[in-house]
């Protein structure tokens, strides 16, 4: 073979080279921008600020117990799933009562219950859910407002009877 195809074998053999070499540092380039940018997509995904972060465990805290099981509901709220939707739709239809800021119907409501079924303090409901105890406060008041403006229609007191019974049992007491 002359050294003019030996030389020319060299010079393919170089190009080819060459082309794998760009080729394999822009396929590196573009791995680099990708995983560069899926992974700043990431941590915009996660990148909650606190109060967010707070809103999203109150929020799932809270739908575990009124869309959970009807169990977990009653033990939580003394109100059956169906009880409390009712109670909710009860509220916003009659009382006018409608979502506030952060804290929707049924999370004020929620609040309400655990406050009346198990004593809870402002302060234990502060800490496990994450609310101001203004907030707390505030909406217990609310909530307790308006149901208290419902008694007469859940509430039915009986009428007093102007007749005396002529029990045998009633002649021991003196003003009965």
């Amino acid at each position: 073979m002359s050294d003019l195809h030996i030389n020319t074998l060299h010079d393919d053999e170089r190009r080819k080279k060459r082309k794998r070499v760009a080729a394999g540092f822009f396929v590196s380039v573009v791995v680099i921008v990708q995983h560069t940018y899926c992974r700043g997509k990431i941590r915009e995904l996660d990148d909650f600020s606190e109060d967010e972060a707070k809103i999203r465990i109150r929020s799932q805290m809270l739908r575990s117990i009124y869309q959970g099981s009807n169990k977990h509901c009653f033990d939580s709220l003394r109100l059956t799933k169906r009880s409390f939707v009712d109670m909710c739709a009860i509220l916003r239809e009659r009382c006018g009562l409608g979502d506030a800021f952060y804290v929707p119907i049924e999370e004020s409501i929620t609040m309400f219950q655990l406050v009346l079924s198990h004593g809870m303090e402002y302060r234990l409901i502060e800490r496990t859910y994450r609310w101001a105890l203004e907030t707390i406060s505030r909406h217990f008041n609310e909530i307790l407002r308006h149901v208290l403006s419902l008694y007469h229609e859940f509430i039915k007191l009986p009428r007093p009877s102007a007749e005396q019974p002529d029990d045998s049992i009633w002649k021991w007491f003196p003003n009965g």
